[in-house]
């Protein structure tokens, strides 16, 4: 929960998108930290959904309006609609005096959204990269630091099976292969300078969504493409002021069941070897747990394991707010620049397929 001091300088939160899956998560996160209900106003254009978030969190304010809202005068804007309209949205209460964004991954789908983004020079933006604030991160990297280690290659498997779940998601490649390249640009970045990157990708376009779902999708007419990816295999070829480190990601939305996990392998720091030393697993949302296991490479003795079991929306979500209080930006924050190299990235891949 937040002091009062943070709250006092918070003024009021516009949630777009509150009615959906994600923004009701928000809202409730929100009253768990403490913002007077009356401080919180949920926007969302499906009037069911609405009355559902309301019936649920009675204490906010709720429109279907986004410029109704915005005539409240909110301070923040948490942008949770569809990641096709982040932009369009953005720039709504960007012209209504809005300066502090939270926004759910990714943070934009194209180049030319993020060109559009770039023009507001958007100092408080901050995207949502849950896994920033897992436990077990925080253990890696400190690993990292004591045994003094560089990163020499890395792999990822992550997904689910999207096929059993009733509502609408974009691409594969824009929707979930930035979770693990973004985890694996800090883990290089921790001791390493990123020189450039090079990708190559291929796609695959079997459906993943109910026929139902699809239809009520395109009928809501939610932004997405025309033509969306259930799978992406990709090739990062990540150059750094040492050597060059690759990367391989494997996401889909077909798995048989849900995979959050990556590999990481280290040498180490100054030496001119590139074989592993340490190598690392790291697995997320296993059973309500983030599941972190080290052994030595030369060996397989198991160095180091553990686990992380907090709620990591809360603790982002509170960190977020407490930035646009004026306290220190905390450093698992992915602020603008951030994003954006995401985005740049996954379009660079997308487009080495075509």
């Amino acid at each position: 929960m937040l002091n009062k001091n943070v709250i006092s300088k918070l003024g009021r939160i516009l949630v777009l998108g509150a009615g959906g899956y994600m923004g009701r998560y928000y809202v409730n996160s929100l009253l768990q930290a403490g913002i007077d209900g009356k401080l919180i106003i949920g926007v969302d254009t499906n009037a069911s959904n609405l009355r559902e978030v309301a019936a649920a969190y009675p204490t906010p304010i709720y429109m279907e309006d986004i410029q109704e809202a915005l005539r409240l005068k909110p301070e923040i804007a948490l942008v949770m609609v569809n990641s096709p309209i982040h932009q369009r949205v953005i720039e709504q209460c960007y012209e209504a005096g809005v300066r502090k964004f939270f926004s759910e991954k990714p943070l934009v789908y194209t180049l030319d959204q993020l060109r559009a983004l770039d023009r507001l020079n958007l100092k408080n933006l901050y995207t949502g990269y849950l896994i920033n604030f897992s436990g077990i991160v925080e253990d890696l990297f400190q690993f990292m630091d004591e045994k003094n280690l560089i990163v020499v290659q890395a792999r990822s498997l992550w997904g689910k099976n999207w096929c059993a779940v009733d509502r609408p998601m974009g691409g594969d490649a824009e929707e979930e292969m930035p979770h693990s390249l973004a985890l694996i640009l800090s883990a290089i970045e921790k001791n390493q300078k990123i020189i450039g990157v090079e990708s190559f990708a291929r796609f695959t376009y079997v459906p993943y969504m109910k026929p139902q779902v699809t239809k009520k999708a395109k009928m809501l007419d939610l932004g997405f493409p025309e033509k969306l990816n259930d799978s992406s295999l990709a090739d990062f070829s990540i150059r750094t002021d040492r050597k060059t480190i690759n990367a391989h990601i494997l996401t889909s939305f077909n798995l048989y069941e849900q995979q959050r996990r990556v590999e990481i392998s280290f040498a180490e720091h100054g030496s001119n070897s590139d074989f592993p030393k340490f190598k690392a697993c790291l697995e997320f949302d296993t059973n309500g747990k983030d599941l972190l296991r080290i052994k030595n490479a030369r060996n397989d003795e198991e160095v180091l394991a553990r686990e992380f079991k907090g709620n990591k929306l809360q603790e982002q979500l509170e960190t977020v707010l407490k930035s646009f209080a004026g306290e220190n930006i905390d450093l698992r924050l992915v602020g603008f620049e951030q994003a954006s190299r995401l985005v740049r990235l996954i379009q660079k891949s997308i487009e080495s397929a075509n």
